[in-house]
């Protein structure tokens, strides 16, 4: 669950470990018409208190998480909600709201099991998520004939994740910026090289096609 958000909304990890499970209760999901879900996570970088929208369908799984498998668990343990201080993701050991250096050493632990590069932690996703998000603003606003400086898209960019600081994302879009601007460019010339023969391939059969009408007379 916590991977899920980490990936899919890029909250840090001390973003995610502060949720509660107030935020998700089913009276908010019952009013709720709409794809997105509001979240404001308690702890924020900088002590800020921005809204998030998160997946309708990804909030539910986190209200279905918390009524279900976090429920069974505090019953299994016999532990009380009380000793959980509201918060959804909680230790295994006592039930108490995790620590967030614990949260980085989980996820280091499952990395280096699976042999990822030194250094892959819970962060990871955060980069992940921007990369993937600045590639889709790139390719949204070439194909639109949008503006694609380096401040627009870092503005665009640090906006949906919270960032507060857009100069620091130009260097990296700079970098997926100038890959991506000579692989459209190239997929653009593939494109004209296809056609271009498709159109001479098209001529010498109609030349062909001539030549055997002349033959016939």
């Amino acid at each position: 669950m916590m991977m899920d958000l980490a990936c899919e909304v890029s909250w840090r990890r001390g973003a995610i470990n502060s949720l509660t499970c107030d935020q998700f209760s089913r009276l908010d999901f019952l009013d709720s018409n709409h794809d997105d879900f509001i979240v404001i996570p308690p702890s924020q970088k900088f002590g800020y208190q921005r809204q998030f929208e998160i997946p309708f369908r990804l909030a539910f799984r986190v209200a279905e998480f918390i009524t279900a498998e976090r429920k069974q668990f505090l019953s299994h343990k016999g532990w009380s909600e009380s000793r959980t201080q509201n918060r959804v993701f909680i230790s295994e050991q006592g039930g108490e709201p995790l620590e967030n250096q614990t949260i980085s050493q989980i996820f280091g632990d499952a990395f280096k099991v699976l042999g990822c590069p030194r250094g892959a932690n819970i962060h990871s996703f955060r980069r992940k998520f921007a990369n993937d998000l600045i590639d889709e603003e790139i390719l949204h606003r070439l194909e639109l004939g949008l503006d694609t400086s380096e401040i627009s898209i870092a503005t665009t960019v640090a906006f949906k994740m919270g960032h507060s600081n857009p100069e620091s994302l130009k260097p990296y879009i700079n970098k997926r910026l100038s890959r991506i601007v000579k692989r459209h460019k190239k997929l653009k010339e593939n494109r004209v090289q296809t056609l271009e023969d498709e159109n001479r391939a098209l001529k010498e059969r109609i030349a062909l096609m001539e030549r055997d009408w002349i033959r016939s007379k």
